[in-house]
């Protein structure tokens, strides 16, 4: 408001008088916050291309980028470089090397930040909240949009499941499955009921009527333990009718 903006914008002709903003949202903003009515704007004769690539590193500056956000951003520069002919395969070399080269994030970020773009809007909401990590989010990408679906009705029935790493790889590798819902269902559902929890807790209120008062904690262990022996080894024989 006191020194006006201090770096200007970017913007393109797109005919009859009228210009399109490529890089300077933010601060055009913040102008009509202030109560500015212009701003400083350079204007490029830019074709889509390049519009798009100033646009998204204009973007990828900003600070506190979701995933999702850095993924949609270097896929549309990827895109337009390769559409640009500003980058190609050669022998092999990946053209996220030339990518990376013009920014801070590695090849490999850059390759897995694309591949985020490829999850169904609710797994890639589902990695910007952190409830899936990144690496699980790209596990995931490489499963159709299909069967994303499936995945995600599966952890919809059962909330308590969690898409770790571990089993992310596991869905990966086995996408082609013949029964892709009875391998999900093994992987998601069984696979989990078979970790038990460390510690469990049953509130004194509910058992404090079967024990005489006095009894020790210890006591206490030993009888139920005994019971629930009895009792497992009574349905395992089939002598028993499944009550302690």
């Amino acid at each position: 408001k006191k020194v006006g903006v201090l770096n200007p914008g970017i913007a393109r002709e797109i005919g009859d008088g009228e210009y399109e903003l490529i890089s300077g949202h933010t601060r055009k903003e913040a102008c009509k916050i202030a109560g500015l009515t212009a701003m400083p704007v350079y204007v490029r004769d830019l074709d889509d291309d390049m519009a798009a690539i100033i646009m998204v590193d204009s973007n990828l500056q900003r600070e506190n980028l979701l995933p999702s956000e850095k993924g949609k951003a270097y896929r549309i520069k990827y895109e337009a470089m390769l559409h640009n002919g500003m980058i190609g395969d050669k022998k092999g070399v990946t053209s996220l090397d030339a990518l990376a080269e013009q920014g801070k994030e590695s090849t490999k970020s850059i390759q897995r930040y694309i591949r985020l773009t490829y999850l169904i809007d609710e797994f890639l909401d589902m990695v910007d909240r952190g409830e899936i990590s990144k690496r699980a989010g790209v596990d995931l990408s490489y499963v159709s949009a299909e069967k994303q679906q499936i995945i995600l009705e599966f952890i919809k029935e059962y909330p308590d499941v969690k898409i770790t790493e571990p089993i992310s790889q596991r869905i990966r590798k086995n996408i082609d499955a013949e029964d892709f819902d009875e391998a999900l269902r093994e992987i998601l559902i069984k696979d989990n009921l078979k970790s038990k929890p460390k510690n469990m807790t049953i509130k004194w209120s509910k058992i404090d009527r079967f024990f005489d008062e006095g009894t020790s904690q210890k006591d206490m262990e030993e009888i139920i333990i005994g019971l629930l022996e009895k009792w497992k080894g009574g349905t395992q024989d089939g002598a028993g009718d499944g009550t302690a």
